[in-house]
């Protein structure tokens, strides 16, 4: 019966707790009707896992249809519902929605009876009758067949916007076990959802020249298309449809979200279920700036189907466009076998005449401290891909095609573009990791063109797990379509065209490149794997010859017999003497990465040695003994090398603390190690001192006479042994002992200068003379001049002058402290006599106000043979 039929435009608001109820109602037709703030207490099939009892939860619906048939929607609105817009349980025969609106239907949380709800319309063909709590105690649905079968919906022409379907706590059951009255449909699908439960078959459902726009929900911000139980022969077809801006919830606190942000589909299904038949087929559609934290574009789920040589559930895409999207895992697509399911085949999927453009795995919340870095513009695991036709990846943010033990095959007569894709870990446009492969067939084309990875693998990153994949033969992870046909008669072209990578394998990286040896191992002959195989006919390297190819570590070099020897130092970082190539040839050292482990128990690995970089060790042990470590390269591929070691004497300015040596030091690292030789920093000294107790005790300090000593050298050579310390930094001064501060026997120290000179009697004479004549008598004259003149230095313009020169001459001269000479400068090399003059000039007019007189000029003097450096 025609139920309502209305020719004219009617508002329909309707009053808190009101909306309308259709049960087991035929041919009703509703036309020009717009709903506003609707929303009835009705009874959901979602299971209310609140109560102790097994019941449906209760939600709040504009519009509900209950095993109705023959319904139809025509330029109907309906907005601003409180709760899910309409539903559709069990609705069957020829069933239409046209150019309707469906818009700001969202869950009000604040309905304490409601655990969810919201979105624009949810389709169900169910496991159980929402009216018949007797359910829970089913082992198979109990729904009649008419209800859930050989129905057809078809919406054409409908926009759905600003709908949001959520849960009471968007985290609380955010996923469940889908099965039979395990179900909850809350949260799904925020413009549509539909889901085929029970024994729902041969339904079709059609959305065509659609528009789904800013929807939100838990799971498929704007639709989600779920196959459950034994649900058989459905089919979801959208068309010429426009999928943009929606998005899934997520909270960055969780560091955890879900998928879907365009589009969610699945096909789950358990032991005793049989979820088979199903087909879904999206042509001509644009997914445009949808967000998630997988699957930003389309994201589909799904479990394997047992019994089968081939899945009779797939997917297909024709002539869609992927702009814009972002998620963590599958910026554009996520696709992910749901691992508790039974053992069996994936769904099959395939791209004809697709293009993915500008997508990102860049976070649209903002950085967070420890979150994974996002991988996969289309991202699948386990779910094998089909390309034919033209598909293209270009600009996209995140390696463009990411890949997980499965297959992608590139079909008869197609092409295949990746172009300027960059990858923030491997892999600009391919990644291929496990048991992963790419498989090209006949008269196909690949180009990689300006791809970008971070780290390795500009254009393509295969990464192998297990060793028959790491060293086994014939499992390559590019393969031709007929296994059987020599490798230089495949009929395919790959062109690889300005490809980068920050680390190794500008074109391509592997962690193994032995698969692709057919017949002999490439070390046998004078001919590498990619001579034999990437490097054939079919593969274009825009001129480099295919020389930037690259593997994991592949082989120890430059060991004597089976093992390495070094001396090391205890306590010391100290370079390895190891060297290690790939499968390739390539001298791969600088970017290994090892782990090191004792073999012997008078030697210890530093803990911060257990992970080493650059080669660089550091061991601890008794000087005079000899130990042993293994050394690791870090998996998949893991090498392993063992390395004797003779520990050395403590070298100068270090002495043995414990089974390391070590600088002590009350100012710090005086001393540092250069790998080869301990260099003393600048302006300390270094000595052994003789304790009371008959140790001898290594000191250090700052140094008084560091520029004599230094001269004009940042750091100084220590000799070979400590004892010859003295003699390295006090011999040229005539000193001896701490800080050099004593003068050698018979040697007195000097009236302006740091250095100790013999003191006859003569001497004495002739210095007091050059004392009086040069320090006092000028002092005497400077101050009769001041006084004479009533000359103030304390205040005026004087004291500023006064100031800058008893500064600029106590703490840096005109050559730095001695760190630079002025000798150095072209025009007065080697002439001794120009510079002191230019050194005279530049310190004369200063030193006066220091009170020193013409010191610079004089030679070192002595008043008394039996003074000391303290008087």
């Amino acid at each position: 019966d025609t139920i309502a039929s209305v020719e004219t435009a009617v508002s329909v608001t309707c009053s808190t707790g009101a909306g309308l109820s259709f049960l087991y109602s035929t041919a009703v037709v509703i036309t020009g009707v717009r709903f506003y703030s609707c929303g009835a207490k009705q009874v959901s099939t979602s299971k209310n896992y609140t109560s102790k009892n097994e019941s449906f939860s209760l939600f709040t619906v504009g519009l509900y249809f209950l095993f109705c048939q023959e319904i139809e929607f025509h330029a109907v609105g309906v907005s601003n519902s409180l709760g899910t817009g309409v539903t559709f349980y069990g609705t069957t025969g020829s069933n239409m929605l046209a150019d309707c609106l469906f818009e700001n239907n969202e869950f009000q949380k604040n309905v304490v009876y409601a655990h969810g709800g919201g979105g624009g319309v949810y389709i169900e063909y169910p496991y159980c009758n929402p009216l018949d709590p007797s359910c829970f105690a089913a082992t198979h649905s109990p729904v009649p067949l008419r209800h859930v079968s050989n129905a057809v919906f078809t919406i054409l022409r409908c926009t759905f916007s600003n709908n949001i379907a959520n849960l009471t706590n968007s985290n609380s059951y955010a996923f469940i076990f889908p099965k039979g009255t395990n179900h909850i449909s809350f949260g799904r699908g925020g413009g549509l959802c539909v889901f085929f439960k029970g024994k729902a078959q041969s339904n079709l459902v059609t959305v065509h020249n659609c528009t789904f726009t800013k929807n939100k929900a838990v799971w498929g911000g704007g639709v989600l298309v779920e196959h459950q139980d034994s649900s058989y022969n459905n089919s979801f077809v959208m068309n010429s449809t426009i999928v943009d801006e929606n998005e899934c919830f997520y909270d960055p606190a969780y560091s955890q979200g879900t998928g879907g942000g365009g589009v969610r589909v699945d096909f789950a299904f358990f032991s005793g279920n049989n979820v088979s038949n199903n087909k879904m087929i999206f042509i001509n559609i644009q997914f445009l700036q949808n967000t998630a934290y997988f699957g930003g574009g389309f994201s589909m789920y799904a479990s394997r189907e047992p019994n089968r040589v081939n899945s009779s559930n797939g997917v297909q895409f024709i002539n869609c466009l992927w702009h814009g999207n972002r998620a963590k895992l599958g910026a554009a697509v996520d696709f992910n076998i749901f691992g508790n399911g039974p053992s069996g085949v994936p769904p099959i999927s395939s791209f004809t005449d697709c293009s993915f453009i500008n997508n990102s795995v860049k976070s649209w919340y903002g950085t967070i401290v420890g979150d994974i870095v996002g991988q996969g513009i289309l991202y699948t695991d386990s779910i094998p891909i089909f390309f034919s036709g033209s598909v293209e990846f270009s600009n996209n943010l995140g390696g463009a095609l990411f890949v997980i033990d499965t297959s992608v095959d590139i079909r008869n007569n197609s092409l295949i573009r990746f172009k300027r894709n960059h990858a923030a870990t491997n892999g600009g446009a391919l990644s291929l990791v496990g048991h992963a492969f790419l498989r090209i067939h006949n008269s196909s084309k690949v180009f990689f063109i300006e791809n970008h990875a971070r780290q390795r693998g500009g254009a393509v990153y295969f990464y192998a797990i297990g060793y028959h994949t790491l060293l086994g033969f014939g499992t390559c992870f590019v393969r031709y379509q007929d296994d059987l046909v020599p490798t230089d008669e495949w009929n395919f072209e790959v062109n690889f065209i300005g490809n980068t990578a920050g680390f190794d394998g500008h074109s391509m990286y592997a962690t193994s490149l032995l698969p692709c040896v057919v017949g002999y191992l490439p070390h046998a002959r004078n001919q590498s794997v990619t001579d034999f195989l990437f490097c054939g006919h079919q593969w274009n390297y825009d001129g480099d010859n295919c020389t930037n190819i690259s593997s994991a570590p592949a082989q120890y070099t430059n060991v004597s017999g089976d093992r390495y020897i070094m001396s090391i130092i205890p306590g010391f970082e100290m370079k390895l003497p190891i060297e290690m190539i790939d499968d390739e040839g390539h001298n791969v050292t600088k970017s290994l990465v090892l782990n090191a482990f004792s073999l012997t128990e008078n030697t210890t690995v530093s803990d911060s040695s257990n992970y080493i970089s650059d080669s660089k060790i550091k061991l601890e042990g008794n000087p005079g003994t000899t130990g042993a470590v293994e050394i690791q390269t870090l998996g998949p591929r893991v090498l392993v090398a063992t390395v004797d070691v003779a520990y050395l004497q403590c070298p100068p300015g270090y002495i043995l603390n414990g089974r390391s040596c070590s600088s002590r030091s009350t100012y710090g690292n005086t001393v540092f190690f250069n790998g080869k030789k301990p260099y003393l920093k600048r302006g300390f000294w270094l000595g052994m001192h003789n304790l009371s107790n008959g140790t001898i005790e290594l000191l250090s300090g700052m140094f008084p006479y560091s520029k004599q000593a230094f001269k004009h050298e940042q750091k100084l050579p220590l000799p070979n042994s400590n004892q010859d310390l003295d003699s390295l930094l006090c011999s040229e001064l005539n000193r001896r002992n701490i800080l050099c501060g004593e003068c050698i026997p018979n040697y007195s120290p000097t009236m302006h200068s740091g250095k100790c000179v013999k003191c006859s009697d003569s001497q004495v004479f002739y210095g007091w003379i050059i004392w009086i004549l040069f320090k006092i008598f000028p002092l005497t004259v400077f101050f009769c001049i001041l006084m004479f003149f009533n000359i103030s230095v304390t205040r005026g313009p004087g004291n500023g002058f006064i100031f800058f020169a008893q500064i600029i001459t106590a703490t840096f001269d005109i050559e730095g402290d001695g760190t630079t000479s002025i000798q150095s400068v072209p025009i007065i090399q080697n002439s001794t006599t120009v510079a002191d003059i230019l050194r005279g000039i530049y310190v004369t007019p200063y030193e006066i106000w220091n009170l020193n007189f013409l010191s610079l000029v004089l030679p070192p003097f002595c008043v008394s043979p039996h003074l000391s450096t303290l008087g």
